[in-house]
């Protein structure tokens, strides 16, 4: 009898560890850049190129479209295992030319069509700093993370912000040329994100 009775309560006990975790998404959609630029969700990659081997430019560019998946625990406000996908098609520089280079010959948006950030790990939604581990997949090749988050809270909603660096050399991009060869891109890009978590 007593055993029968463990064994409920362990089964009740499971179910309500269970019921509190919900798996969650929020697709992120922008008209064009200025509007992905303003909001204060993004997903922002900064990079640099030079012109004839020493004119350095810096310049940003935004995902106008990207999809965040997570698990969350409602009751003790934690969430687990973000995923972030970002159709490469939606990758804008604010320049139609320097952007379409991006898109078709550096990242060849023809054969891989998604760019997929996972950070793997739990952190509670309240202000603080977490170190995560995650995998970047980028042309079908995997690269592995190692950076901060970090959590705080904004008046109705949670913010999860963090940014880490990619070596175009890791996803099989080499010396990467724009602007019919005068240009080339520097080697690393910063990747970086604000979300706002409700």
């Amino acid at each position: 009898m007593i055993r029968y009775l463990l064994l409920i309560l362990l089964m009740v006990f499971s179910f309500s560890i269970h019921a509190s975790i919900e798996q969650k998404s929020l697709i992120y959609e922008a008209k064009n850049f200025e509007e992905a630029e303003s909001s204060k969700s993004y997903f922002r990659f900064e990079m640099q190129s030079s012109l004839f081997g020493f004119i350095t430019v810096k310049f940003p560019g935004f995902a106008k479209e990207y999809t965040l998946q997570w698990r969350q625990d409602t009751e003790n406000k934690i969430i687990k295992d973000l995923k972030i996908t970002i159709p490469v098609m939606s990758m804008d520089t604010d320049k139609e030319s320097r952007t379409e280079e991006m898109q078709l010959d550096c990242l060849e948006v023809d054969k891989f069509k998604e760019i997929i950030v996972t950070i793997s790990g739990e952190y509670k939604l309240a202000k603080g700093e977490h170190s995560v581990q995650g995998i970047a997949k980028i042309r079908g090749k995997n690269v592995r993370l190692n950076f901060k988050i970090f959590t705080e809270v904004e008046e109705n909603s949670f913010v999860v912000s963090g940014a880490f660096p990619v070596r175009l050399k890791d996803v099989n991009i080499n010396n990467p040329t724009i602007a019919k060869g005068f240009a080339s891109f520097n080697d690393e890009v910063k990747l970086s994100f604000n979300f706002l978590v409700p």
